[in-house]
């Protein structure tokens, strides 16, 4: 298994970054990058910035931030105040009976989304198929408000658990009865009556990172 700084190194020389410049963006001295990478440096104060800079999900780096994450705890950059890298991401699994589920924990923390940046609970969701292009592409990040409200002609997440296993799609909120969510998929596009009593959890998108 690579360790901390061999994970670093790697993802430094896939950006074409040079140690010099990478030391530069993060704010610490060539020679602390290089015991970062070489493993001299065991715990790294900037190890969010780094893990910023290189596209790292930071619980690549540091699995342990889960459990941080789950238990409520902010995680900030150590020189960046006015940045927050603990905003949650989970993923949408594409199964092979043809349901997407969503994973139970976060995959990777990014950067909180401005819009989001008081909002308890908020999380994001990287999305693993096209099935509502062009408006999500496979890899983008959509932001789910979990209190504001669907409306019709706003794009939702709709969830329902079944057998411990959360399925979860995105689709285009056209209309809501008493028992139904009238939805929309764009690709290919198809509208779709799912019962209330199944998909009990329909959650606002407000947001979105495109993929890199």
């Amino acid at each position: 298994m690579k360790t901390i700084g061999e994970k670093i190194r790697d993802a430094r020389e896939r950006k074409g970054l040079s140690q010099t410049a990478l030391a530069r963006r993060v704010g610490i001295s060539q020679p602390s990058l290089v015991k970062i990478e070489d493993g001299r440096t065991k715990n790294p104060s900037k190890l969010i910035e780094i893990a910023a800079e290189l596209d790292i999900p930071l619980i690549e780096l540091r699995p342990e931030l889960s459990t941080r994450l789950q238990n409520g705890e902010s995680i900030k950059p150590s020189g960046v105040v006015h940045r927050q890298f603990n905003f949650p991401v989970y993923l949408l699994i594409q199964g092979r009976n043809g349901r997407t589920t969503m994973s139970k924990n976060p995959v990777e923390l990014i950067e909180r989304p401005s819009l989001l940046m008081d909002v308890k609970d908020s999380y994001g969701v990287r999305v693993s198929d096209g099935t509502m292009v062009p408006a999500y592409e496979v890899g983008d990040v959509v932001f789910i408000h979990p209190y504001m409200p669907p409306v019709p002609d706003t794009d939702v997440l709709l969830r329902r658990t079944e057998q411990d296993e959360s399925e979860a799609v995105i689709r285009r909120m056209l209309n809501e009865t008493a028992t139904e969510w009238h939805v929309l998929q764009y690709s290919p596009r198809r509208e779709a009556r799912l019962p209330k009593s199944e998909w009990t959890q329909c959650d606002r998108i407000v947001g979105k990172y495109n993929r890199k």
